[in-house]
């Protein structure tokens, strides 16, 4: 068989994925503090989200009297509110990190606190509001609940490739299975609720909005007691074994530290 030279760096390459062997510590990540945390954390941080998303049009019709075409422009822009914050957050506390020296598990938890802090202390002043023709205060905490929200990636979401550098995939789909499954758990509750007969809407409403507040700031606890950026151990022992014509190379370390070196070795042909 001929074999085109100016292939061989990618064929080799092509080797080396393929032929990756990481077994997944699953009774490790199962039973780690950090990761625990990261799922009660974005369990309670899912439940307000899918909360604003799917319900907030009902609150809005139905306690604030606000029609359905004003109604569909606020629920978009606290979408957008969100999503801007969001973009941005990561790369902010990134920067704070690098220029101000400060310690990066100090930056990450300050970044969470006012994801999680944020939307709570809006949520605990919404009932107080609602009921006295404040329509447009209720309307800047909705907005200002869900902009703070978005701090989130600059702080546990990018602790996950920190302390499990070889499992960050793994990890973080741990993390989220709660989280996305308070999609379903969070509008269903809040219809629940609302269905109660005899129960007026404002004073439901109240409770939700009191109860959210609550579930956020219990969520936070965990992350700041046992959040953490230090590799673990078990994420450590991972080991990498290549197996190549030349024979078998064994690396407990990060995958890129090999393909580091397999980059200087084809810059030399």
């Amino acid at each position: 068989m001929i074999r085109c030279c100016c292939f061989e760096p990618f064929s080799d390459l092509l080797l080396l994925f393929t032929q990756i062997k990481r077994p997944t510590p699953w009774k490790a990540i199962f039973t780690s503090r950090p990761v625990l945390s990261s799922l009660v954390l974005k369990t309670a941080s899912g439940f307000g989200y899918f909360l604003l998303m799917t319900k907030m049009p009902s609150y809005l019709s139905s306690v604030l009297g606000i029609k359905l075409f004003s109604n569909g422009l606020f629920s978009g822009g606290i979408s957008l509110a969100q999503g801007l914050c969001a973009l941005f957050a990561a790369p902010l506390s990134n920067l704070i990190i690098r220029r101000l020296h400060c310690p990066t598990l100090r930056v990450r938890k300050a970044f969470q606190c006012v994801a999680m802090l944020g939307p709570a202390v809006c949520f605990a002043a919404i009932p107080s509001l609602d009921g006295g023709g404040s329509n447009t205060l209720v309307l800047v905490l909705l907005l200002g609940a869900m902009f703070s929200y978005g701090f989130f990636t600059g702080g546990e979401w990018s602790t996950g490739s920190e302390f499990a550098p070889n499992s960050a995939g793994v990890v973080f789909g741990v993390s989220n299975m709660l989280a996305f499954a308070m999609g379903v758990v969070a509008p269903l509750l809040v219809g629940v609720l609302l269905d109660v007969d005899g129960a007026q809407v404002r004073t439901q409403w109240a409770a939700i909005f009191y109860g959210t507040a609550v579930f956020y700031v219990l969520g936070l606890l965990p992350f700041l007691v046992f959040g953490t950026v230090t590799q673990q151990e078990w994420d450590k022992r991972l080991v990498v074994e290549v197996n190549e014509e030349e024979g078998e190379v064994e690396n407990g370390g990060k995958l890129e530290e090999e393909m580091k070196k397999r980059g200087d070795s084809y810059e030399e042909l």
